[in-house]
């Protein structure tokens, strides 16, 4: 085989090796594609899956949202509140009246609004319901519907406020029926404290008698004489009836000796018919 010959069959087994090897990575690499393509397909359909929930859960809200929508009526935010009165509850809204929608009724019935403060967190926290007593074309004022607690209006700030024209019926008798409970327990609490009043004022009356009382004997010294002689005669007579006592308990042994001694010498005694069988015995028992 002449040069050129083998140069051309080095060249073939080498263009064989190399193409066996490309299309060895080839391979591998369209393998590793058709996995990743498997991966991407599997999490697209995960995807729309989730997409699918999402969708039906957004419609509930949604629908859920438009059903309150009715209930808590027409709404206004980031409204400049002042506080004017804490005591009275008057505050002063402003950029909010008729320009705004806030409306007066014509039969003279009491526009009523409910106010949200901001909280901290983000939030909003519920003031109560305040009825329209003064109006304009872009301010009005407001009276709170409830007597104000002097804690609960310690909580008012002025702020951006969002107001409200209506909240749902059941959310208001609940929040009537709080209010009530509290005023219940305002009362409660304020009758105990005139009770206690009461009675520390008792208590410093009787302590004022008992002074008196304690200086008109202190200062009495022929009574507390008399009740010292009192005390002495007392104890003197506690002390003699225990003498008397104890007499009488030696006079009652006494007594009782005597009885049984008695008895002994009458069991001695002959019967009626019988002699004596020693007579001097009996002489000198007779004689002791």
């Amino acid at each position: 085989m002449n040069t050129w010959g083998k140069v051309a069959l080095f060249l073939m087994i080498a263009g064989g090796i190399a193409g066996a090897t490309l299309a060895s990575k080839s391979f591998s690499v369209r393998g590793s594609w058709a996995k990743e393509l498997g991966n991407l397909n599997k999490l697209n359909i995960d995807n729309a899956k989730k997409l699918d929930t999402e969708k039906k859960r957004h419609q509930q809200l949604s629908a859920e949202f438009e059903r309150l929508k009715p209930a808590y009526g027409i709404y206004w935010t980031d409204v400049e509140t002042e506080v004017l009165d804490l005591g009275e509850g008057l505050v002063r809204v402003n950029q909010l009246g008729t320009d705004q929608g806030l409306v007066v009724s014509e039969d003279g019935s009491p526009t009523i609004i409910y106010g949200f403060q901001p909280a901290n967190d983000g939030k909003y926290l519920y003031i109560g319901a305040f009825v329209v007593e003064q109006i304009g074309e872009d301010a009005a004022e407001l009276r709170a519907l409830w007597d104000v607690r002097p804690n609960e209006a310690g909580l008012w700030e002025d702020g951006s406020w969002r107001w409200r024209s209506q909240l749902p019926e059941s959310l208001t008798s609940t929040i009537d029926n709080l209010h009530s409970q509290l005023i219940n327990a305002d009362e409660i609490g304020v009758s105990q404290a005139n009770n206690k009043k009461l009675q520390q004022k008792l208590l410093k009356e009787a302590e004022n008698q008992l002074n008196i009382r304690k200086e008109e004997l202190l200062s009495n010294e022929g009574l507390i004489q008399a009740l010292e002689k009192e005390s002495l005669q007392r104890d003197q007579n506690l002390k003699e009836l225990d003498q008397l006592r104890v007499k009488l308990k030696n006079a009652v042994g006494t007594r009782t000796s005597l009885i049984q001694e008695i008895k002994q010498l009458k069991s001695k005694l002959p019967e009626a018919g019988q002699t004596p069988v020693t007579t001097k015995v009996s002489q000198k028992n007779s004689l002791k």
